[in-house]
């Protein structure tokens, strides 16, 4: 008897077609599944991979498949509908176009059926605020206010405290801000006193001048009291120099020291007059302080040199380092330019049909004064056209969901008996309207895979 050796248990990995991707992929990515399928048939399914991984249009939500997973799923649409795989090898072959139109109804339906349950959500909307409006509703709200008062009443409550919080600081505030101005004031008045001190000084000084002296005495005297008030000024102007903190150069100090030597050697000249002595003395005195309060200034502080060019540099790097815009932003721009295009040319297109006459503009009342009664959203070729250009129409399900609703609009009014009828008309412009899709998506594959 042969003994085997075991190996131990592993994992086998199934094939790709036990792993479906999406076990049910919504209607949207249905119906491209199946147009793929009509533009390059079942014979290379890697193609068709291809084309709808490169597609703008496949639904974010369906996932992405495998060559082999897209075979799976269409074979089970093709089951479901009862229509036969194997003749789907070329290209635009029947069964396929079939279940594109089978596709193309389902969705028209879900579409009606959302819009029906938008339009009964209005209706409960427009019946509850009715409801409001006459009073049927005040208990309900009334149970519901006495929350909202309580938290009102908290809010109301925590008002005062914190109001008086406030209050507290700026009263702080304001007392130190009066505080503030008196010393201001009596700092303006210290120096007021200090700056007439000499000059009252002088004067009380030149007025003792008028005593019966001699010419001599009355000389001597007023160069002692010049001196004297040179003195007071220059110890008024020190002790302000300290106070500010500022000095006064050294050859400024010679040169006014100068200055101050021959101005002195002038006035002990005879002069005539005691009051002018005085007066011009306590004018020299003033003149000086002014000169030295003027040079004890500091100069304007100057911004520093290589502050501008840092302001420069900054704006600059702000201008350089400005994040570039993302090439899938551009990506998607550029296909949403090429939607609109290929939008306004499909609409152009229904409009040169001879029957495009019932749907350019919308019903006017004195064309069926029940219109706007019977439908509640009427719309037109024109206002596609403008919902297009304003960007409200993007994608193809949103095209396809105005232009439904327009032939819906259409057959509900008027019926669709008779070839000549509107009805009648709108079936051809779905029909019509289909084959420019289907022409159009193909372009924008063939363009992707290009």
């Amino acid at each position: 008897m042969a003994i085997t050796a075991h190996a131990p248990d592993l994992p086998v990995q199934q094939p790709l077609t036990d792993h479906p991707v999406v076990t049910e992929p919504p209607l949207e990515a249905k119906l491209l599944l199946a147009q793929a399928v009509v533009q390059l048939g079942t014979a290379d399914w890697t193609r068709v991979a291809e084309m709808l991984d490169q597609s703008e249009c496949w639904p974010k939500e369906a996932g992405r498949m495998t060559s082999q997973g897209y075979e799976a799923a269409f074979e089970v649409l093709m089951r479901k509908k009862g229509l036969d795989v194997t003749g789907c090898q070329q290209p635009r072959a029947r069964p396929a176009r079939k279940l594109v139109h089978t596709l193309y109804a389902s969705l028209l339906t879900s579409l009606r059926d959302s819009l029906l349950s938008t339009y009964a959500e209005e209706a409960r909307l427009n019946a509850e605020i009715a409801e409001i409006r006459e009073g049927k509703k005040d208990s309900a709200l009334a149970a519901a206010a006495p929350a909202e008062t309580s938290s009102g009443a908290a809010n109301a409550e925590a008002g005062p405290s914190g109001s008086s919080s406030a209050r507290k600081p700026l009263s702080a505030a304001t007392e130190a801000g009066a505080d503030g101005e008196a010393e201001g004031e009596g700092e303006a008045e210290e120096e007021g006193e200090s700056e007439t001190t000499p000059k009252k000084a002088a004067k009380k000084r030149g007025g003792g001048r008028k005593s019966g002296r001699t010419k001599k005495a009355g000389r001597a005297g007023t160069v002692d009291e010049e001196e004297e008030v040179e003195a007071v000024v220059d110890e008024a102007v020190v002790k302000e120099e300290e106070e500010e903190g500022e000095g006064v150069g050294e050859e400024e100090e010679e040169g006014e020291d100068e200055q101050e030597e021959e101005e002195e050697e002038e006035e002990t000249k005879p002069k005539k007059g005691g009051r002018r002595k005085g007066r011009t003395a306590a004018a020299t005195a003033a003149k000086r302080a002014a000169k030295k309060r003027k040079v004890s200034e500091p100069p304007a502080a100057s911004p520093p040199p290589g502050a501008a060019d840092d302001g420069g540099r900054k704006r600059k790097r702000v201008k350089t380092t400005e994040e570039p815009v993302e090439e899938s932003e551009k990506d998607t721009k550029a296909a949403a330019q090429r939607r609109k295009v290929a939008f306004t040319r499909i609409v152009e297109q229904l409009q040169a049909e001879r029957y495009s006459h019932f749907f350019e503009s919308r019903v006017t009342k004195s064309i069926a004064p029940m219109y706007n009664v019977a439908v509640r959203r009427p719309t037109c070729l024109r206002d596609i056209t403008k919902a297009i250009k304003s960007g409200a129409i993007s994608t193809n399900t949103e095209l396809m969901r105005d232009v439904a609703l327009l032939c819906a609009n259409a057959i509900q009014f008027n019926g669709d008996e008779g070839e000549d009828s509107v009805g009648y008309c709108a079936k051809l412009l779905w029909e019509r309207f289909e084959r420019l899709m289907d022409e159009t998506l193909a372009t924008e594959f063939t363009a992707g895979e290009a």
